[in-house]
């Protein structure tokens, strides 16, 4: 019998800094989808349908156009060189809350290191074709997703998701920045922490809150939590 001939598929994307000298720099970026079947497969195994980004390179490319050390954006991130090592290698996914600290010390929001690019903008988005960004920390399948409500762009000052926290995902720590924030539980559960409070929300409950305060949370429950989060300005 013949072999079964496997399939890959190569996608390029571009990232465009702005220097502070005007100048603009261009980072080419390649990923190659399908190649994980393992040997004598045949074929290639099914991947997870949430986009996942590979955003080392991403950062360590900003590090050095702002010309930051290693160890400044670690110690601005709130974690060991080692592990921004890792990050930048991509051999770490850093939690939430660190991603958090990582694009405030870069002066960008998360939608750039995942290469969101500013499309048309369109006033009406349907379902099942937003994007969706998957910021999953640990583990293939669980952690947290965004779905964009509205799309992502450098001009909004407004930020709406759902975020998508499968059971037992969380920030993993607290979340701290400018601005303010509300969501709405639409599916599942959710434990809030706001300071040194605890909020446990059921569905169609909401929450709103000034985001200078540190924050984190966790879905409890043992099924996929759905929350429909707007905050102002854009920090994903």
């Amino acid at each position: 019998m013949p072999k079964r001939k496997r399939k890959f598929s190569v996608n390029a994307s571009i990232l465009h800094i702005d220097t502070s000298h005007g100048a603009e720099i261009g980072y080419v970026f390649l990923s190659i989808d399908g190649f994980t079947g393992g040997p004598g497969s045949g074929r290639p195994e099914k991947t997870d349908r949430r986009p996942r980004g590979m955003i080392g390179d991403r950062i360590k490319s900003l590090r050095r156009v702002r010309k930051m050390t290693l160890r400044q954006l670690a110690d601005q991130a709130g974690v060991s060189e080692g592990h921004m090592s890792k990050i930048e290698n991509d051999k770490s996914q850093p939690s939430v809350a660190v991603l958090h600290r990582i694009t405030q010390s870069l002066d960008v929001t998360i939608g750039l290191l995942f290469n969101e690019t500013d499309d048309c903008e369109q006033p009406v988005s349907r379902a099942g074709e937003r994007p969706v960004i998957d910021l999953d920390p640990v583990r293939r399948g669980t952690g947290i997703c965004l779905e964009r409500i509205i799309p992502h762009s450098k001009d909004h000052i407004l930020q709406c998701n759902i975020h998508i926290i499968e059971p037992g995902g969380s920030s993993e720590d607290h979340i701290q920045h400018v601005g303010e924030e509300m969501g709405y539980v639409l599916n599942g559960e959710l434990d809030l922490f706001l300071d040194g409070s605890v909020y446990h929300l059921n569905e169609n409950d909401s929450f709103h809150f000034n985001s200078s305060r540190k924050h984190a949370y966790r879905n409890p429950g043992k099924t996929q939590t759905r929350i429909l989060w707007a905050n102002t300005p854009p920090t994903f």
